[in-house]
């Protein structure tokens, strides 16, 4: 297993941790933000486009629902 490879089952994990966490903690929201930083940057690395414009669309989602459910 490369480097990259390993970086992706990371994130993975991680950013399965952090959309559990959002349904009740608004922090999930910043980690779903952060992880998709990082998928941004894998996706990037590896050369798929597709993935990485799918990762921007997914951080912006997850910005807006940070912010939309700190109006309740």
């Amino acid at each position: 297993m490369n480097n990259l490879e390993i970086f992706s089952w990371i994130l993975v994990v991680y950013g399965l941790i952090g959309f559990w966490i959002t349904g009740k903690h608004r922090i999930g929201w910043l980690m779903a933000i952060s992880f998709q930083v990082g998928w941004v940057y894998y996706a990037w690395s590896i050369g798929a486009m597709a993935l990485a414009i799918q990762s921007v669309a997914f951080g912006i989602i997850a910005y807006r629902n940070y912010v939309v459910g700190g109006k309740k």
